[in-house]
């Protein structure tokens, strides 16, 4: 599974000096490193039973294209 996790947001409502993915939560973990540990226990199929209300895009060609085309793929 291949997953895009935007992380460039500076969080300016959060009025703090970091982007917003590097914020911590109670449990000491930050934003981003919560959502990477889930994709990484995850299995795709679990995700999208889970997230049923979400569109999933497919890019067939993965194997043969690079990132920017499985963005694409969502437009």
């Amino acid at each position: 599974m291949k997953a895009v996790i935007p992380a460039a947001g500076i969080g300016s409502r959060l009025k703090r000096d970091l982007l917003k993915s590097l914020t911590e939560l109670p449990d000491g973990k930050t934003i981003l490193a919560r959502q990477v540990d889930i994709l990484k226990e995850s299995k795709a199929e679990e995700i999208i039973k889970r997230f049923p209300d979400l569109t999933f895009v497919y890019n067939t060609d993965f194997e043969t294209t690079n990132t920017s085309k499985s963005l694409y793929a969502c437009a």
